[in-house]
């Protein structure tokens, strides 16, 4: 995507924390973030292939599973080594931790790696594993260190999804949380590394574009975003579809208010909606 702006780099450094969702009983991955998936080398679609045991070895998932119910907010945390794509293994601390009020069990699971240094720690959704809202504004103060002195254009994209409600109206609302998580993965496919995606609340997701001047920078990522979340989605035997509505907004740097951004692309995204 052409810019007149050097890329912002990510908010993370290369080897930052990694987040996964992860079946207790077989260690089958379910959902990942880009940097996990960075360090397996895989993508959405070969997730039913991949394992944790492929990444963290030492895990024995039957084992930490009878130590961890699905009815618990209780954590497991380990140090250990991270297969990482590298000559040397990673040294990492392995959290797990229960997901609530699921269906089917799944483990949210964090690898720090020992000798990162955030600037502030990550406020994760518990469902996707995505940052939440609150890490948009810590997004755009990373941002601002890296670059004090220079101005960093940037963009906001509101995904609202069209045909979800009635996902959960006949099917219910476990199958809906698991559409959601499937559709973060995709997503995290369509954007770069140094953007980032959050889920905002309900099926409402925010993406913050680094490096953006101009809206028709925009549009390859939004008709990528488009046509990932028409794929149909098969779980249990079904097949589900949803579309996804996106507004956009620009800001010319960091100085311009989040709220009046987030609430410009919102009302572009209703606009989006009113002309269908």
């Amino acid at each position: 995507m052409p810019s007149s702006n050097p890329p912002i780099p990510a908010a993370t450094a290369t080897d930052g924390p990694g987040h996964c969702l992860v079946e207790p009983e077989t260690g089958r991955l379910v959902a990942v973030d880009s940097q996990v998936a960075a360090w397996l080398g895989v993508q959405s679609n070969d997730l039913g292939k991949a394992f944790l045991g492929e990444l963290v070895p030492s895990l024995s998932m039957p084992s930490l599973s009878s130590q961890l119910t699905g009815n618990s907010p209780e954590q497991l945390t380990r140090e250990t080594s991270v297969n990482c794509g590298k000559p040397t293994p990673l040294q990492a601390e392995v959290a797990l931790t229960p997901l609530i009020g699921f269906a089917q069990k799944l483990f949210l699971v964090t690898i720090r790696p020992l000798d990162w240094e955030p600037g502030e720690p990550l406020h994760l959704d518990a469902l996707t594993g995505l940052p939440d809202r609150r890490e948009l504004a810590n997004q755009r103060s990373r941002w601002r260190r890296i670059q004090p002195e220079q101005p960093i254009p940037h963009a906001v994209l509101f995904i609202d999804l069209d045909g979800f409600k009635a996902i959960n109206d006949c099917h219910g609302h476990a199958l809906g949380d698991r559409v959601l998580v499937s559709l973060a993965s995709r997503w995290q496919e369509c954007i770069r590394e140094d953007d980032l995606l959050v889920r905002y609340g309900g099926d409402e997701f925010v993406i913050l574009l680094a490096g953006i001047c101009e809206e028709k920078e925009v549009q390859p990522i939004v008709e990528r975003l488009v046509d990932a979340t028409a794929e149909p989605i098969e779980l249990d035997n079904l097949q589900l579809k949803v579309s996804a509505t996106i507004g956009v907004a620009l800001a010319d740097d960091t100085t311009v208010d989040l709220d009046q951004l987030l609430a410009e692309a919102d009302r572009a995204m209703y606009e989006r909606k009113r002309r269908r």
